[in-house]
């Protein structure tokens, strides 16, 4: 039996400690990449941009969807009439849905592949974190973004451009994921100059959100004004508040412990009266034990991983929870087994010494 024991006990340590761990070797890569957002580039060392209008809607985010973009630029073209052509550094997840408009005429864009940027138009490397220490890392993926020809006559002039873009996303330690999106805001310095921009970023209710440039919240949204031009890109992260925590594996292992050793108890009791021994509660034992075992598994399972919509479920939230859970089941069995046999014998043995005749 002690040779048994310490069998049994070994294996469950292995299963313990070295299933979660080969299974952490091998998570998967959390990040997500998203897609380039930013500003025109082009011919614009002539044009003026008098003021930006950047709303960011990452309502549909929510619903794990694309983030609907929208600039809005009052410009001034102070030389002759000239065609701008320019190259939005956007990649749409949705590009055929991308809207360009001058002066509230639509204006024809094509789809076009990303070039080669210079090193202060890449998108950021990190998002800022919620609540902890240091960034996320970042990364988009290269695709197609549109460009489109701007018919400009001396004077100002209104530009309106509208496109879907894929956030990216991060699988943090959290049963949430991290939404991400980098707005690559340098190349409106190659403009004449630029007077001023306001940003607006939408979030889905409740959410939590962090931004670099800072932007100030009320409510679900978040506003920034600014005099020029205020970082090389606007770094966002947004997160479905995670579930609060719960501690059921707390409850089925006390729960547990105590079914066996008053079910063991009784078993012992009533074994004792009959004048048997503490073997026959053997059965009862592997049923408590088993009982107790898949209880406190599937607590463990249901701590780890709480309700939350699948698009918006960290693949990489107890990514061992399910080892752990399978090797906690033979150290349950185990213990179940040893304790409600214990409580039997310990009890039988009374009853039968307090029934046998005296000397």
């Amino acid at each position: 039996m002690p040779c048994l024991f310490s069998v049994l006990l070994g294996s469950l340590l292995v299963a313990l400690f070295v299933g979660p761990a080969a299974a952490s070797a091998n998570m998967a890569n959390p990040v997500h990449p998203g897609s380039p957002t930013g500003e025109p580039r082009g011919g614009l060392q002539s044009v003026a941009i008098l003021h930006e209008t950047l709303g960011i809607d990452l309502r549909p985010l929510a619903e794990g969807g694309g983030v609907a973009v929208t600039a809005t630029y009052d410009l001034r073209n102070d030389g002759a009439a000239q065609n701008l052509d320019l190259f939005f550094v956007a990649v749409g997840a949705q590009g055929d849905q991308s809207v360009v408009r001058l002066d509230g005429a639509s204006v024809a864009h094509r789809v076009g592949q990303i070039g080669t940027l210079p090193a202060s138009w890449q998108p950021p490397r990190e998002t800022p974190s919620i609540g902890r220490q240091g960034g996320i890392a970042y990364e988009t993926r290269g695709g197609s973004g549109f460009a489109f020809a701007l018919p400009l006559a001396p004077g100002p002039h209104r530009v309106e451009v509208r496109y879907l873009a894929a956030a990216g996303s991060y699988d943090l330690d959290t049963p949430t994921l991290c939404w991400q999106l980098g707005y690559v805001l340098a190349p409106a310095r190659d403009w004449a100059s630029f007077g001023g921009l306001d940003v607006a970023v939408q979030l889905p209710s409740g959410w939590l959100a962090a931004s670099e440039p800072a932007l100030s919240r009320d409510g679900d949204l978040l506003t920034g004004s600014f005099p020029g031009i205020p970082a090389d890109s606007l770094a966002l992260t947004a997160q479905m508040p995670p579930p609060a925590p719960v501690d059921n594996s707390g409850w089925a292992l006390a729960c547990g412990f105590l079914a066996s050793i008053v079910l063991g108890g009784l078993a012992g009791h009533i074994l004792g009266r009959m004048g048997r021994r503490s073997g026959w509660a053997l059965p009862l034992s592997l049923v408590v034990a088993l009982g107790w075992g898949i209880a406190v598994s599937s607590a463990m399972v249901a701590d780890h991983y709480p309700s939350v919509p699948s698009s918006q479920h960290s693949s990489n939230y107890g990514y061992g929870t399910g080892f752990a859970a399978a090797g906690a089941l033979p150290l349950f069995l185990l213990a179940g087994v040893f304790i409600t046999q214990m409580s039997a014998f310990m009890v039988s043995k009374r009853v039968r010494r307090r029934a046998s005749p005296a000397p």
